[in-house]
């Protein structure tokens, strides 16, 4: 059993900063928080308290002019990728540009970074009929080197979009959503945990390799989502299932596999892995306040030391930053 105690909350300051479009949330080292959004990255200290935005939106040097697709907290530094625009900014955390680097072999998703090669996914262009339905699409893990030298692998994996096409008038529309996508979680500067399928499996990359080390799964019973089609489009072919992943979390050397088996009185239940993929335990994270709209993403959260982040929607949808203690029932975390 686990509680939760709010120890701090903060939502916004005027002429300061507001969540707007809050995705993603990071920790560093030192307890620092970091809130992405698509033209933001705003850093908190431990305790919730604003620190600065340390994202330039524009063309000039050190700013993107593309959403931030990525974000890599290291030991000494930040890592800021735009796929939109092909362009890494390196920032030590007070904002400083440290250096840049525009790829003209692009990538769709940074995972990692060692021994001066970054980890990445790369899309793998193939024709899909345009229909409706639920479709994959491939992507390659792939190491980029500083000066652009690629070495692919033979690892492709894939990620699930709903595709809409329809006719009116004679002209075709349509168009398509993200259902799945790679939900990285670097565990130290060797190993990334990772899942972007609809279904219950974990992957683990091993940068220094320059493969997959590990694949896990565990039997799950999958949540059927609940949605109302459009009445424009009453055919949308909406997934059936939600997502039976959210969220993988890193703790007292411990994984955290956040599922959407949601109880109202208990919460999120979370599944806990031992290093090497060994299923341990569960428990229910006693969080109540999600949001479950998004069929590919919900309940943005970080676990730094003993302490839990959250992104987390009011009564009125307002965001706030929440930081909880975690406190355990017994005499030992879960596993």
């Amino acid at each position: 059993m686990i509680r939760l105690k709010e120890v701090a909350r903060v939502s916004e300051e005027p002429g300061k900063f507001f969540f707007e479009q809050p995705w993603d949330l990071f920790a560093g080292k030192d307890g620092s928080i970091y809130v992405q959004e698509p033209r933001k990255l705003y850093k908190f200290d431990a305790d919730c308290k604003f620190v600065r935005n340390l994202l330039k939106w524009g063309e000039g040097p050190g700013e993107l002019s593309g959403n931030l697709t990525d974000v890599l907290i290291r030991d000494s530094e930040i890592l800021l990728y735009s796929s939109n625009i092909y362009k890494l900014l390196r920032l030590d955390f007070d904002g400083k540009l440290l250096g840049e680097t525009r790829f003209i072999a692009g990538f769709s998703r940074l995972l990692g970074f060692q021994g001066g090669r970054y980890a990445v996914m790369r899309f793998e262009r193939k024709d899909v009929p345009r229909v409706n339905g639920i479709v994959e699409q491939g992507y390659r893990l792939a190491f980029i080197s500083g000066d652009g030298d690629v070495v692919n692998t033979p690892h492709v994996l894939s990620l699930t979009n709903a595709q809409f096409s329809r006719t009116i008038g004679g002209r075709s529309t349509g168009g398509t959503s993200s259902i799945s996508r790679f939900m990285p979680l670097p565990v130290d500067d060797r190993f990334v945990f990772l899942f972007h399928t609809p279904e219950y499996l974990i992957r683990v990359i091993d940068l220094e390799k320059g493969a997959l080390a590990l694949t896990f799964r565990r039997k799950y019973g999958r949540v059927e989502y609940e949605h109302a089609a459009p009445k424009n489009m009453p055919d949308y072919p909406f997934p059936k299932y939600h997502n039976d992943l959210c969220r993988l979390l890193w703790h007292d050397g411990r994984l955290w596999a956040v599922t959407s088996t949601f109880d109202k009185a208990k919460g999120l239940l979370v599944d806990v892995f031992s290093r090497d993929g060994q299923y341990l335990d569960n428990f229910y994270l006693p969080l109540l306040k999600i949001r479950r709209n998004n069929p590919q993403y919900y309940v943005p959260m970080v676990v730094w030391g003993d302490y839990l982040y959250v992104l987390e929607p009011d009564e009125e949808d307002i965001i706030s930053l929440v930081k909880y203690e975690i406190i355990y029932s017994g005499t030992a975390p879960p596993g």
